[in-house]
């Protein structure tokens, strides 16, 4: 969503620097804050500072997060899987979906 809206304001997001700091500026809470703080500081030790380029900031946020994401998502739905009306191999491959 992030990348649908600088795509449709691209005159104003015309740069990498001005596209990672939009998206750093909804990291607010939580470990996406303490992460996007490690972002700032590292930008700012930089000479001239730097971001970098917008597809290393998003590949390095779906390294950080999105895995992480799935991972707990898959972990909760195993946790509330139930046979139920489903059978065995209903069951054997929603759980093996997950694993």
């Amino acid at each position: 969503m992030v990348e649908d809206y600088l795509f449709i304001n691209d005159h104003f997001y015309n740069s990498d620097a001005k596209k990672i700091i939009f998206a750093l500026s909804y990291m607010q809470e939580g470990e996406a804050a303490d992460w996007a703080s490690a972002v700032r500081q590292e930008a700012r030790k930089q000479s001239p500072p730097s971001y970098g380029t917008f597809v290393n900031f998003r590949d390095l946020f779906q390294k950080n997060f999105i895995s992480v994401a799935d991972t707990a998502d898959a972990r909760n739905q195993l946790m509330r899987l139930r046979q139920g009306g489903s059978t065995v191999d209903e069951y054997n491959t929603k759980f093996r979906t997950l694993i």
